[in-house]
């Protein structure tokens, strides 16, 4: 994610990914659509799920997590990502 950055300055239509370049930037939060009549609303949400404490119960987690979804994928639910070009 790219932080996103509106200048509280002006009508608030003036943006910049780099604050330095507003008069008084303001942070967007994640997540975030400014609609035409600036109400502004989140769109999605994301899970916040309990921490687990316990160094080896995580890690086994994740490590039954990751062999089950390499293992088994499911077509309805695979993701695929890339870094770079393709």
């Amino acid at each position: 994610r790219e932080p996103l950055h509106l200048d509280a300055a002006s009508d608030g239509r003036e943006w910049s990914f780099d604050p330095t370049d507003l008069t008084d930037p303001e942070l967007l939060d994640a997540l975030t659509v400014i609609e035409p009549d600036d109400a502004r609303g989140e769109v999605w949400s994301l899970p916040n799920p309990t921490t687990e404490t316990d160094h080896g119960t995580a890690v086994d987690a994740v490590r039954d997590a990751v062999l089950t979804s390499v293992r088994e994928p499911s077509p309805d639910g695979l993701a695929v990502a890339f870094s770079g070009g393709v």
